[in-house]
């Protein structure tokens, strides 16, 4: 049925996946941590890895209205960590680099 499909389809849409070809300035468990305290009561840490092609974080979020403020803090963490245009987010879908997730939201470079 339809509304089902659409409330399923909707569960899958409650995810940010960051990748980076960007090297670290510290251990992916230390990102992993401080992007766990950052969305600490509006979603999760739910997977890192590492591969031939970079890291890559996975972050699952309680509620649409969650979404802006966990982009806003996640993006402020990885500019903190020196991280750029090799940065890029898939939110619900959608691809967007840090530097654009930044300018969306008024975050100085």
């Amino acid at each position: 049925d339809g509304k089902r499909l659409q409330a399923a389809d909707m569960n899958n849409d409650h995810y940010i996946f960051i990748h980076s070809s960007e090297p670290l300035d510290c251990g992916l468990d230390e990102l992993e941590d401080e992007l766990f305290a950052v969305v600490e009561c509006r979603g999760d840490v739910t997977g890192t890895g590492t591969g031939p092609n970079g890291w890559n974080v996975d972050i699952e979020f309680e509620s649409p209205n969650s979404l802006n403020g966990i982009l806003i803090e996640t993006a402020r963490s990885l500019k903190r960590h020196g991280l750029g245009e090799g940065t890029n987010y898939n939110v619900c879908g959608r691809q967007r680099s840090l530097p654009q997730i930044l300018d969306q939201f008024g975050i100085q470079p």
